[in-house]
């Protein structure tokens, strides 16, 4: 590999698909045009004006932040165009046919996220097939009211011209959600996406820990969580080809660091707090609250010359390996991981006291109010 880097190996990570870390340039053409090059860019949070100065107090200015915030990293803050969806999201209509519209189209099927090539059913308020206030269970077994049952009756349809319509990986879902946005939500752009419901979604994205239970998303807020798949949950369906996850990781020439090449991302391998012995992290992670989380990335960053930061919440979710559990994700690619909340850096919109966190025991989605200590995974 050039620039020191050599391949981890084809590593199996779960159901995490999508990549490009906090906003890579291009956009993409089709549904899954992205695949052929094994990446799929990662959409940005959605976050523009919340966010933490140099002390690590809540701003409510992007201006005043300090740097590596959320909302001065990744597409927000470069590619901030809103003709085509909010802040960084690149979104584009379709008609029943699969063909694409104007942005000013008053009528429309379907939506083609330009960033991952994925293609979104759009739901209706006219009672039939793909009404809003439908919801499902996730037995995956063509039981009546059953997610797979609509799935089939969707592809039996062609909705936008196609026969391949799935649900979504918790990643995709994910992707939707638009952080800037407070609870009540919808946490998605409603002027794309219209008939949204504050709801959970379903996602096809299984739990390693529980076998009966499937992960939703919550459009209420945008945190994640498992559901036993008897429960009821609304349900959005995505087309595109999930990607392969050989050769996706990348080591350093001194093993410290991993180079995420679906994201083009790198992180370092140990939690803030250990350290890198022989083959492994040693010690304990370290905890932090969240304005000393900001401090310790603005330091290091700093003293070591590189530009490492705190993640923002979609990128540290890229990193999550569902298919594991205690912690949930891949120890050959970060050994010794801790299965805790770990801090981002993105500020949950409804309240200056929380921000989002992931949940490395199973993988979820979390709230973290700022004067907890959690552990620390940089990037950059």
């Amino acid at each position: 590999m050039s620039q020191g880097w050599k391949a981890a190996g084809a590593l199996v990570l779960g159901a995490v698909l999508f990549a490009c870390g906090g906003g890579g340039g291009g956009v993409s053409a089709g549904a899954g045009s992205a695949d052929a090059s094994g990446v799929r860019l990662l959409n940005d949070t959605g976050v523009t004006a919340t966010a933490y100065d140099a002390t690590g107090a809540y701003v409510t200015s992007c201006n005043a932040a300090v740097s590596g915030n959320d909302c001065n990293t990744g597409r927000d803050a470069t590619s901030s165009d809103n003709s085509d969806g909010k802040a960084g999201f690149s979104f584009e209509k379709l008609d029943a046919a699969g063909k694409a519209l104007s942005a000013s189209a008053s009528n429309w099927n379907c939506v083609r996220d330009k960033l991952t090539g994925l293609v979104w059913e759009i739901k209706t308020s006219d009672g039939g097939l793909r009404d809003l206030n439908k919801l499902y269970t996730n037995h995956g077994d063509n039981r009546s009211g059953d997610a797979s049952e609509f799935v089939a009756a969707v592809n039996v349809a062609g909705l936008c011209g196609a026969k391949d319509w799935r649900l979504p990986v918790a990643g995709e879902l994910l992707g939707l959600v638009d952080y800037g946005v407070s609870y009540p939500g919808p946490t998605i752009d409603v002027s794309w996406f219209p008939n949204s419901i504050n709801s959970w979604y379903w996602s096809a994205t299984q739990n390693a820990a529980l076998t009966t239970g499937s992960e939703g998303v919550d459009f209420f807020a945008g945190i994640s969580g498992f559901y036993g798949r008897e429960y009821t949950h609304a349900v959005r369906l995505v087309r595109g080809s999930l990607l392969s996850e050989a050769g996706r990781y990348q080591f350093s020439a001194d093993a410290q660091e991993v180079r995420d090449s679906r994201t083009g991302l790198t992180w370092r391998r140990c939690s803030e707090g250990q350290s890198w012995v022989g083959s492994s992290c040693a010690g304990s992670a370290a905890t932090y609250t969240h304005a000393v989380a900001l401090l310790r990335a603005s330091s290091l960053a700093q003293a070591s010359g590189k530009a490492w930061r705190m993640p923002n919440i979609k990128e540290l979710e890229s990193i999550v390996d569902y298919s594991r559990f205690n912690p949930a994700i891949d120890p050959a690619v970060f050994p010794s991981a801790t299965a805790s909340l770990y801090w981002t850096s993105s500020p949950m919109a409804s309240s200056s006291l929380y921000a989002w966190t992931l949940n490395f025991m199973v993988g979820g989605v979390e709230s973290g109010d700022r004067d907890t200590a959690y552990p620390l995974r940089l990037v950059r």
